[in-house]
């Protein structure tokens, strides 16, 4: 009898484990482009405010609740909208900034997180080239903005995100005169995909950002500042742990950083209402199915191998990459990092939360790279 309870809970378990880990493979391994939906309607459009109607679902979660500057983009239009002025019910009205376009009554929108459209050159007029670099996959394209340094900063976007994530910083660097590269890795839209198609975490595309470099250093780079969003700060952080240029970077700039792959999975379980006990059984089918070594992407561990400053932005109120790998990192390394918590930003916002703030305090810590 006991050795039928023994094998209904294994079975159980077992069961479990490999929901957890498909659940694993299409939420994070899969790649994917995050397109929301033309879910918001223009019930009212002035010169300098507009409101717009909210899907039911998307009231709470909406970034128009919260403070900030979004971008607001249509069918053949683009603008921006600020400050929020009312929120009631499903409506929402808030500052509206026309780049240059307005959109028109009962038109359909939707808010782009990264707030401006395009390029470098139609979002702030930077002239800028579209190139490729050799990785051991293949050719990846990336943007680059020409400055009169040698030193480059290098923009790594999160997972899922679009070139265009790396808009919002771009005039800050260029007003220092640095030299801005944006570049893609395996598995993104128009670039190679890695051997087994999952992305993974910085375990393998940290080869991409180091070709990268070497393509950069081809064209007169001497030095880097390296800037990644959300998975991007993992790419970054495995980068520093395993490529022979890390001698050749000078600062990090890590915003809303996925610097352990373990506290994620166990954010998005809670997140599921799944119960936390099944989480180390979904890790460790994880690893028999995908090789996935947990250890390795938990890049706190090993924050003993840093040894450049690191500039750090993160939400407490981030529900994707929680702050607290953020915080043991600044804990254990209070020599070298800046942890600069963006209170009530949504993952990977803190610029939107506070533009002014975050260039000001990104210029004084790039400030010290140039000296």
């Amino acid at each position: 009898m006991l050795a039928l309870v023994v094998l209904f809970v294994a079975g159980g378990l077992a069961a479990a484990g490999w929901s957890l880990s498909e659940q694993l493979r299409k939420l994070a391994l899969l790649p994917t482009e995050f397109h929301s939906p033309y879910d918001l309607e223009v019930v009212d459009i002035q010169e300098k405010h507009c409101t717009l109607g909210l899907a039911p679902s998307a009231t709470r979660s909406s970034p128009l609740v919260h403070e900030g500057l979004w971008g607001l983009e249509w069918e053949g239009g683009y603008g921006q909208i600020g400050r929020c002025i009312e929120h009631a019910g499903h409506r929402v009205t808030c500052e509206f900034f026309p780049r240059p376009d307005y959109p028109g009554l009962g038109q359909m929108a939707r808010v782009d997180f990264f707030t401006y459209p395009g390029d470098p050159l139609t979002a702030f007029g930077l002239p800028f080239r579209e190139v490729t670099y050799p990785s051991p996959l293949g050719d990846f394209p990336a943007w680059h903005v020409e400055g009169s340094s040698d030193t480059w900063v290098v923009v790594v976007h999160g997972r899922g995100a679009p070139l265009r994530e790396c808009l919002r910083v771009m005039p800050e660097f260029s007003r220092l005169g640095l030299s801005v590269l944006a570049i893609s890795y395996r598995n993104d839209a128009g670039a190679p995909a890695g051997p087994d198609g999952f992305h993974r975490f910085g375990e393998t595309e940290w080869q991409d950002l180091e070709s990268a470099l070497q393509f950069a250093i081809g064209q007169g780079a001497r030095s880097f500042v390296l800037m990644g969003y959300s998975m991007g700060g993992g790419i970054i952080a495995s980068f520093m742990h395993q490529s022979a240029l890390r001698d050749k970077v000078l600062r990090l700039v890590l915003d809303s950083p996925m610097l352990d792959l373990n506290l994620v999975v166990r954010n998005g379980a809670r997140q599921l209402g799944l119960i936390q006990f099944l989480t180390p059984v979904g890790k460790l089918v994880s690893s028999l199915r995908f090789g996935l070594n947990w250890d390795a992407l938990d890049y706190v561990r090993r924050a003993n191998m840093l040894d450049v400053p690191v500039l750090l932005f993160h939400s407490p109120d981030d529900g994707i990459t929680p702050i607290e790998a953020s915080e043991r990192l600044a804990k254990k390394r209070p020599d070298i990092v800046t942890l600069v918590p963006c209170e009530k930003a949504i993952h990977a916002c803190a610029w939107n939360k506070d533009p002014e703030g975050y260039g000001k305090t990104l210029r004084r810590f790039l400030a010290g790279a140039l000296e």
